[in-house]
């Protein structure tokens, strides 16, 4: 009996010491394997969390990037650019530093033009020294390009976009724009970038040294670490710093992002790690009990049973009680062992079944999914991380793309001709695809193109992450949605100048027959008796004055090609060789007649032939109107007693005879509304006030008319735009007014605007610039003096030309036939107040 227990115990010690020895291994690795774990989820999740970090700033640097690329590009195009004008007069600076000072330009820190002979125009640049940047940054040719620029010793990192300039008439490469930002100056881009992160602090770095920061601390602690290596992970304290290289538009550049966060993930490790450990030790404890009881059970209680069976064996001795029990539980265990082979085979046949018919099921809808997709009007289609097409894709995109899209790379069929927009919209989408929060992802996929053009159709793309190495596009071809936009737009214009022209059919017939009159007579305007550049000059005075006729009716083809013959003139008068048989060639050769057509063209197909030969008023004879008045006031004189009917019959006949000057000026208020909604301004709706009883006669029209020109610039150089009305504490709706009355023998019209007036100092320097008076003659004489000069030929203050206004000729055409009435006016001007013109004619004229 002591020989079996001894036995027993000895079974047991060695088999616990074993399961000992097992679980103690098993702590051990589970530790560390929690600790490795913890430590690389919380790299993980802090690298995840700098890199995120990272990407938004560069997404707030490429925006930045994207409007000081659209400035300057906007800047080439508004503005024209010529040759000899950049040469002789300063109105680019002007016109440069009027675009730098504006509200829309706030994101550029300088600007300046290189010409091609060495010659730089400098617009402003507030803080640092000017020719520095200038000698640094004129030696590229890069059209968007990083640059760091030393200053006094100082580090000054700057992003710098470059357009060229043409010659607006000859196409010849003038010089270079330059417009950038400097980043250690733009603390509003900073503190935009430090808004949107949740940081400690933010800073650019460039070679080492700090060029710009955000913070609320101390940064004397962690200068020390701007000489860190880039993507290493410092902590200090309860903070992380992390130092990442800037992307800018796809380009590696020597910027770099100092990044400082708060160690929450670091803090919250040792508490995690303590709490993992204890709960896996009394697991491990627990596993260790329960298998204890089990191998007892299990393990131990049947050896020492064959052990004592072994020993009654040999003794001789049986043991009838054993044996039974150890024959049923063996057939007990069999017959188990039967049932469940049989209940799993049972099972595998009705799993088998359900996985037939569910495999159908997903097969009928996945073809429902695939008709679906295929009908939709929509390409549907996903690619790897190798920009290589997957082999579901639906079947409009083969209408789109082509055929056999399966692993054909999604780049070259996109940009087959755009290979410089490649790189951005590579590196962008492997950006996407590796970002972890939806939220950056999204703000990445932004960037790239919404639309292009494909095979000569334009499509629309939409972009969508499916998993971090695949991306779904979505494609729409827009070309008929495009054309419709561009048809309705064009009906819209033709249904505009429809509307007005029947709501005063009389001023289109009048400005219609008087255009037609020119045309007949153009070639009278060139007098042998003067040089060519004054006969040239009277051509482009009566067509600038037809061009605004023609604009206030939304006859936008005539104006476009009445703006075309202006620039002809304008380069026959810069001609130096010009004379007036090149004159006469260059009217001959251009069809006057024809301007009209196209849109005369859409008059018909809309109102019918007849409208432009039907005039819907009566024609007097006007000769014999003019001898019945002469014989009427000759009765007057001769009749006192009848005088006072004489002189009520000469009225209805000079009723009949003429228009008030109220009717001829009713047409400005509808056109300086719709003028100002067209450069996006906004004025109040006024009315001519004025006796309704003052007639004119028609030599009194081509004032009236040209009075457009004064209405004109009310609106264009005098209205400001309601952001600019705000800063200036004034109504962001501006107020035009015209007023007329009697005083003596003189008729007054006052036209008066409360925009930005005239700038007197502006004035004088565009005098001198044209060569019409000199600086010292200037300084003696008046204000108003010198507000009349703004009526000379080609005198403008506006910097570029446009179809409203620019040329310099409208004012010029005012005078002239304000002069033929024998005529004066005066100007009274505020800066920032208003601009009043008053306009004195003698009655007698009338």
């Amino acid at each position: 009996m002591k020989r079996n227990i001894s036995k027993k115990f000895h079974l047991s010690t060695i088999v616990n010491f074993i399961f000992f020895i097992i679980f103690i291994t098993i702590l051990i690795v589970s530790s560390v394997w929690l600790y490795t774990s913890s430590i690389n989820s919380m790299q993980n999740e802090t690298n995840n969390y700098l890199k995120q970090s990272k990407k938004i700033v560069e997404i707030i640097l490429n925006n930045y990037v994207n409007g000081l690329m659209e400035i300057n590009k906007q800047i080439s195009k508004e503005y024209e650019f010529k040759l000899s004008r950049i040469k002789n007069d300063d109105s680019t600076k002007i016109y440069l530093d009027s675009v730098f000072n504006s509200n829309s330009s706030n994101k550029l820190d300088f600007m300046f033009l290189s010409l091609f002979n060495g010659t730089v125009i400098d617009a402003s640049l507030s803080v640092f020294d000017s020719s520095s940047i200038i000698s640094n940054v004129i030696s590229s040719q890069r059209s968007l390009f990083y640059k760091e620029i030393l200053i006094d010793n100082n580090l000054i990192a700057s992003i710098i976009s470059r357009e060229e300039i043409v010659d607006s008439q000859t196409g010849r490469h003038i010089g270079n724009l330059y417009a950038g930002i400097v980043l250690n100056d733009n603390f509003s881009l900073i503190n935009e970038i430090y808004s949107l992160l949740d940081v400690k602090m933010v800073a650019f770095v460039a070679n080492n040294k700090t060029i710009a920061t955000y913070d609320f601390l101390d940064y004397e602690r962690y200068n020390k670490f701007e000489n860190i290596k880039r993507d290493k992970i410092i902590i200090v304290d309860n903070s992380i710093i992390k130092k990442s290289q800037v992307e800018i538009k796809g380009m590696d550049t020597a910027l770099e992002v100092l990044i400082i966060s708060s160690n929450n993930v670091y803090n919250k490790f040792g508490n995690e790690f303590l709490t993992k450990i204890t709960f896996v030790m009394f697991f491990v404890i627990l596993l260790f009990f329960i298998t204890y009881k089990f191998i007892k059970k299990l393990i131990e209680a049947p050896l020492q049973k064959l052990l004592l069976f072994t020993s009654h064996t040999i003794k001789n001795k049986t043991v009838p009680e054993y044996e039974e029990t150890l024959v049923s539980e063996f057939n007990k265990v069999g017959k188990d062992f039967k049932a469940l082979i049989s209940r799993i085979t049972k099972m595998n046949h009705t799993l088998g079944d359900l996985v037939e018919k569910r495999t159908e099921e997903l097969s009928i809808k996945s073809n429902k999914v695939a008709s679906l997709l295929n009908n939709a009007g929509q390409g549907f289609l996903s690619i790897n991380n190798n920009f290589l097409i997957n082999d579901e894709y639906s079947r409009e995109c083969e209408n789109i793309l082509g055929k056999d899209l399966e692993n054909k790379d999604i780049i070259e069929l996109l940009f087959e001709k755009k290979k410089k927009k490649v790189k951005f919209f590579k590196e962008t989408i492997l950006d996407a695809l590796a970002e972890t929060n939806d939220l950056t992802s999204n703000l990445l996929l932004s960037l790239l193109p919404p639309e292009i053009i494909i095979r000569k159709r334009a499509i629309k793309i939409e972009y969508k992450v499916l998993s971090d190495e695949k991306l779904m596009l979505i494609l729409t071809n827009i070309t008929d949605k495009k054309k419709l936009e561009l048809k309705i737009k064009k009906e819209e214009e033709t249904l505009k100048m429809i509307v007005l022209i029947v709501s005063d059919s009389v001023e289109f017939y009048e400005i219609k027959e008087n255009y037609e009159q020119f045309c007949s007579d153009s070639e009278l305007y060139i007098k042998d008796d003067e040089t060519a550049v004054e006969n040239a000059n009277t051509l482009y005075i009566v067509i600038h004055t037809f061009k605004g006729l023609f604009a206030q009716l939304y006859m936008k083809n005539t104006v476009k090609e009445l703006h075309d013959l202006e620039s002809k003139l304008l380069g026959f008068i810069d001609d130096e060789e010009s004379n007036n048989t090149l004159l006469h060639k260059l009217i001959s050769s251009y069809n006057l007649s024809s301007i009209m057509d196209q849109d005369l063209k859409l008059i018909t197909n809309s109102l019918g032939e007849k409208f432009l030969f039907e005039q819907s008023h009566i024609k007097i004879n006007e000769e014999l109107m003019n001898k019945l008045e002469e014989k009427l006031s000759i009765f007057c004189d001769v009749s006192k007693e009848h005088q006072k009917e004489c002189e009520e019959i000469l009225l209805d006949i000079k009723k009949l005879k003429n228009r008030t000057l109220k009717y001829y000026l009713s047409v400005y208020p509808k056109i300086c509304q719709h003028l100002s909604l067209s450069l996006n301004k906004n004025i109040y709706p006024f009315e001519i006030i004025g006796d309704n009883n003052i007639f004119v006669p028609d030599s009194f029209k081509p004032f009236i008319n040209s009075l457009v020109h004064v209405f004109r610039n009310c609106c264009d150089h005098g209205i400001e735009k309601k952001e600019k009305r705000i800063l200036l504490n004034k109504n962001e709706v501006g107020t035009i007014s015209c007023i007329f009355k009697r005083e003596g023998d003189l008729l007054n019209i006052e036209i008066l605007d409360d925009g930005c007036g005239i700038n007197i100092e502006s004035i004088k320097e565009k005098i001198v610039h044209y060569k019409l008076s000199t600086k010292d003659s200037l300084d003696t004489l008046t204000q108003e003096e010198i507000l009349n000069y703004i009526f000379d030929t080609h005198f403008s203050t506006k910097e570029s030309t446009n179809e409203v206004s620019g040329r310099g000729v409208g004012l010029s055409a005012v005078k002239i036939e304000l002069e033929k009435l024998n005529g004066k006016v005066e100007i009274d001007s505020e800066v920032n107040k208003g601009t009043s013109f008053m306009f004195k004619i003698p009655l007698i004229k009338v």
